[in-house]
């Protein structure tokens, strides 16, 4: 068993976009296991995901109907919190949303191992629509106080367990949360006084950052640019009307899903089966 973990979780209508982000991690150098929380996956989806990237597939269903009531977010992003668990197993985790891709040298993300990794990105009053009064004490001290993006998450082995009060939190909090796992993940760091240890932009550089510094993300996302994250209720896959979203991004996305359908033909069929 390898010490470092790749995972990801993935309902059966993204399968495609599941294929998109495997096809990519494989340029990884870093020896690793992978594994993939799957829920409403065909059987012939989840064979062809253990069989073409070594992947170990494992039904989730957690939280289905919490998801389904407080969240515009499928339940499968409540997977995260697993990680935690899995350090019993693994120096590291790390946790890639299924709206990622690795269009660059992913293998330096593992020297930072020690604590939680997460790159800071927007201010900590977006998290929740009534904040936590932890929330309120750090804004206090500084209102510019940010919070981090949970869609590329590196677990080192050594900080607390957290599972089962994430998923307690994310019951408590109910329809508060507005970004679901990552509000709910940013309030149990705070909760714990664990600092965060703040990963760079190339490990996770957000789509929806775009609109702040556009030639710089871009310039970035087509040369240092590690882990690309399309993330955002905006999905370049979404066949957005024209002006929704940066059509340079759907450029992107293209060509990686592109090159994805021709190594791996049979997906298009199967991807019909969700």
């Amino acid at each position: 068993m390898s010490k470092k973990l790749l995972i990801t979780g993935a309902c059966g209508r993204f399968f495609q976009t599941c294929v998109s982000l495997y096809s990519t991690t494989c340029n990884m150098q870093t020896e690793h296991d992978t594994i993939m929380l799957e829920y409403n996956m065909t059987e012939g989806q989840k064979s062809f995901i253990k069989e073409a990237f070594g992947a170990k597939v494992i039904h989730y269903e957690k939280m289905l109907d919490h998801a389904r009531q407080f969240t515009l977010f499928t339940h499968i992003a409540y997977a995260k919190y697993e990680c935690f668990n899995l350090l019993s197993e693994y120096e590291q985790v790390l946790w890639l949303d299924n709206d990622t891709i690795c269009t660059g040298k992913v293998d330096g993300i593992f020297s930072f191992n020690k604590g939680f990794v997460a790159r800071y990105e927007h201010e900590l009053s977006y998290e929740f629509k009534e904040p936590p009064e932890i929330f309120k004490e750090l804004l206090k001290k500084n209102p510019k106080t940010k919070g981090f993006n949970a869609g590329v998450s590196l677990f080192n082995r050594g900080i607390p367990n957290l599972t089962e009060e994430c998923y307690a939190t994310t019951i408590a909090q109910g329809a508060n949360a507005v970004l679901a796992d990552q509000g709910v993940l940013n309030l149990v760091m705070a909760l714990n006084s664990i600092t965060v240890v703040d990963l760079p932009m190339e490990f996770n550089n957000t789509t929806c950052g775009w609109w702040e510094n556009f030639s710089c993300r871009l310039s970035s996302a087509r040369g240092q640019t590690a882990i690309l994250h399309f993330a955002g209720p905006q999905k370049p896959w979404d066949k957005l009307e024209k002006g929704w979203i940066f059509t340079e991004i759907v450029d992107i996305w293209n060509s990686w899903s592109e090159r994805a359908l021709k190594q791996y033909p049979e997906i298009k069929s199967l991807s019909m089966q969700a």
